[in-house]
């Protein structure tokens, strides 16, 4: 084997390792979401990062939550997800399939929620997404 091909061989190799990386990431806090109930305390993961949320409404299209705990001076929040625990890939923006969900943020002045940023809650280690563990 020439040089080119040990490249591209071993260039496939580092491919194929980091698709199943990925694939191992999106599927590690994957739950059932049809078993959610109003009230029942959650994670949302985002990598290494973790919230304790509380499932506040269950729709046909979304699932709303609101975090467990609130710091003295952070404002209001509470996120939508789809119906399977998911946010919208990066860089996906406004499309049918994904306006609405995302962050949003309790403004009285304004008489009620915002959506912060219409674009992907994503995080430097991935996208938030529902997970079965409170504790």
């Amino acid at each position: 084997m020439n040089r080119e091909n040990q490249s591209e061989a071993i260039e496939s190799d580092l491919l194929q390792v980091a698709e199943n990386l990925h694939k191992e990431a999106r599927t590690k806090y994957s739950m059932d979401t049809n078993k959610l109930v109003v009230g029942q305390k959650l994670r949302m993961q985002a990598g290494s990062l973790s919230v304790g949320v509380t499932v506040t409404e269950i729709t046909e299209k979304y699932i709303q939550v609101e975090p467990v705990h609130l710091d003295q001076n952070e404002r209001e929040w509470m996120m939508l997800f789809n119906k399977q625990g998911k946010l919208p890939p990066p860089f996906v923006g406004m499309t049918a399939d994904w306006a609405g969900f995302g962050m949003f943020e309790w403004y009285p002045a304004f008489g009620g929620w915002l959506q912060e940023d219409p674009r992907s809650s994503n995080t430097e280690f991935g996208l938030w997404e529902l997970t079965d563990s409170w504790s």
